[in-house]
């Protein structure tokens, strides 16, 4: 066994331990570390999600799997954590802060397995908010699955507007819910926000004539970041 430390952007870390011939990736989700992830078997290539970076100690790539990422990043210490296996106790880094786990993870595994299942993919418009415009992480996560997906609307607003900024939108999570999305058939609504914000988001559904039935919801606390 080895014992895997994964430190997040943000400087928060989580210690998994991996079993005898089990991936980086692997422990961590066995360990309910909740990792960002993609396809599980290295096919995303550098574009995967579940790059991170060999700080400490060594791994090893899975027998028969190209280690999928240009020499340079390679000599850089970066690997598919799906892809590699410690060869001891080892530290690796990821370029995303630990909230990211508790706040987008879930949406963002959500619209993977609808993009490997639904044919074709449902109409799906991921709202996502936060307080500042620093705080706007995983954008780019969004976007590429809008690319993948034309089925997509990503909406994004903040609670502060930037300094000197003309364009997007002000407002909470809650806000991001237009009448009109109300109207599609067969709508299911999703919330994953802190508990103020779940109960903001459930009212203006409730308030726009969805049903109680048609809201999932899952909490997350600030702390637990």
């Amino acid at each position: 066994m080895a014992d895997i430390s994964l430190v997040f952007h943000d400087g928060q870390e989580e210690r998994v331990v991996a079993q005898p011939g089990e991936t980086v990736l692997a422990a961590a989700l066995r360990a309910g570390a909740r990792p960002v992830l993609q396809c599980e078997s290295g096919s995303c290539g550098s574009r995967g999600t579940c790059v991170v970076k060999v700080t400490q100690g060594a791994v090893e790539t899975l027998p028969g799997r190209a280690p999928a990422l240009p020499d340079g990043k390679l000599q850089d210490g970066l690997r598919l954590a799906c892809s590699v296996r410690p060869d001891s106790d080892c530290t690796v880094a990821l370029d995303y802060p630990r909230s990211l786990i508790t706040g987008l993870a879930p949406l963002l595994s959500m619209l993977d397995v609808v993009r490997e299942r639904a044919r074709p993919p449902p109409e799906i418009v991921p709202g996502f908010g936060c307080n500042t415009i620093e705080d706007m992480f995983g954008l780019d996560e969004l976007e590429l699955r809008a690319f993948w997906m034309p089925s997509l609307t990503v909406r994004t607003a903040v609670v502060t507007e930037p300094e000197g900024a003309d364009d997007g939108r002000v407002g909470d999570a809650a806000s991001l819910i237009e009448p009109g999305d109300l109207e599609a058939p067969g709508l299911t609504a999703y919330l994953c926000s802190p508990p103020a914000m779940i109960d903001a988001g459930r009212k203006r559904l409730l308030d726009g004539g969805l049903a109680p039935e048609r809201i999932r919801a899952e909490q997350f606390r600030p702390n637990e970041a």
